[in-house]
């Protein structure tokens, strides 16, 4: 799942408060400067992913103009997807913790903090990271729980179900306040 400005935005949130209640982060810079820093980390990496995506994309054009009709785009894709990024070391699976990884490390090897007990920042980060994701997966199944709910029945991949779905989706997130 991509995750959108808003999340990446609560994502840094969330540890950046964790490391601060716990006194583990001292600030170099500006701390509105650091927070977008730690944003921009992720939105390199889905920079990143896009890129590769339009390569596979690609190279599925160049297979299928050479050999028409003898794959399938939709199962040929993620195989595609999962070797390039392979190839060109970007982490597919587990992003959440990555992305935690890339914000505490980036922000420290950029000298705009200090961490009082770096093993100690970087454990209360991923555990900040842990809370993030419990809290988007409770929300997407709280969406899709809604929308299967329907007294119609919206089949999943059609523009209404993903009208419907984006549509709980933000309902849930302004219940929590985010």
């Amino acid at each position: 799942m991509k995750l959108t400005e808003k999340q990446i935005d609560r994502l840094v949130s969330l540890i950046f408060r964790s490391l601060k209640e716990q006194n583990l982060m001292e600030f170099k810079a500006k701390e509105t400067d650091v927070f977008a820093r730690g944003c921009q980390f992720v939105s390199k990496e889905y920079a990143k992913e896009k890129a590769l995506e339009e390569k596979a994309e690609k190279m599925m054009d160049d297979l299928e103009r050479q050999n028409p009709g003898s794959f399938q785009r939709y199962k040929m894709f993620p195989m595609l997807k999962t070797r390039l990024a392979k190839e060109q070391k970007l982490v597919l699976e587990d992003r959440i913790s990555h992305f935690v990884s890339l914000i505490v490390d980036g922000l420290w090897k950029d000298d705009v903090v200090d961490y009082t007990d770096e093993d100690k920042a970087m454990r209360v980060a991923k555990r900040a990271g842990v809370d993030f994701e419990k809290e988007i997966n409770d929300i997407d199944t709280k969406a899709r729980e809604k929308v299967a709910s329907l007294k119609r029945n919206v089949l999943e991949g059609t523009p209404e179900w993903d009208v419907m779905y984006k549509k709980y989706y933000e309902e849930e997130l302004q219940k929590r306040g985010n």
